[in-house]
This record gives C-alpha cells, sequence and structure tokens, in this order.
C-alpha cells in the first residue's frame, strides 16, 4: 500500500470513531502494534477492569472502604468513603507518618478510621 492510501486510511480511523487525541491514537495503535488487540474491550469490560483496581490492596491500605449510613428516609444505604492519608501519602510520606502518631494520640481512640476518609456519595 502506498504512502497516501496508508494516510487516508489513518485519517478515516481517527474521524470515523469518537475523539481521542492523536497523540492518545498514536499510543493505542502502538500498544496494539506491539501487544495486540485485547480479547475483552468493551466499555463495560473497561469499567469492570477500572473497578477491580480500585479495589486492589496498596502500600497504603485500600483506596476505597465502605460503612453502612442510615437514610433520611430510615433506609440503610452503603456510604463510600476515599481514604484521605491514601491521596496524601505519595506526597509527603514523612508528614503523614507524623500528622497519624497526632491523630493516633488525639483522636484514633474516638472516631473509626472512616472517620479520617473524605466522604464521596454515589
Amino acid at each position: 500500500m502506498e504512502r497516501a492510501a496508508k494516510l487516508r486510511r489513518l485519517e478515516g480511523l481517527r474521524r470515523g470513531n469518537p475523539h481521542i487525541s492523536a497523540s492518545a491514537l498514536s499510543s493505542l495503535v502502538q500498544d496494539i502494534q506491539v501487544n495486540g488487540l485485547p480479547d475483552l474491550y468493551s466499555r463495560k469490560h473497561i469499567k469492570e477492569a477500572r473497578d477491580i483496581k480500585l479495589q486492589e490492596m496498596t502500600a497504603y491500605g485500600p483506596l476505597f472502604s465502605q460503612a453502612p449510613v442510615i437514610h433520611k428516609d430510615g433506609t440503610e444505604r452503603q456510604l463510600l468513603f476515599v481514604f484521605f492519608f491514601f491521596v496524601l501519602c505519595p506526597f509527603s510520606a514523612g508528614w503523614i507518618i507524623f500528622f497519624i502518631g497526632e491523630a493516633n494520640l488525639a483522636t484514633l481512640s474516638l472516631f473509626p478510621r472512616e472517620a479520617l476518609g473524605t466522604c464521596l456519595l454515589f
């Protein structure tokens, strides 16, 4: 195939699909060329893979925790917490160790671990 035909095919691929940047398209095509097309690639599978990755235990502990809460209508629901220290640890581990030490003295005996998280409602 001549170069002009290859370029037309690439432009058709770019224009015929939902928008991604030229850099992202280049990276994606190179990855497929090296590693082949993944067996699972639908939107549902991408979400499932992301959810599994978010549930993994990390060096700093779990990213998410859940706690049951009573809603104002009286039903019990699960509240999802992002563990606050997980977000800060990569930036300043020494500061976090100091802060956790201070928090242990002052608050951890009074509140559960989830009280130190940032609350996200889903």
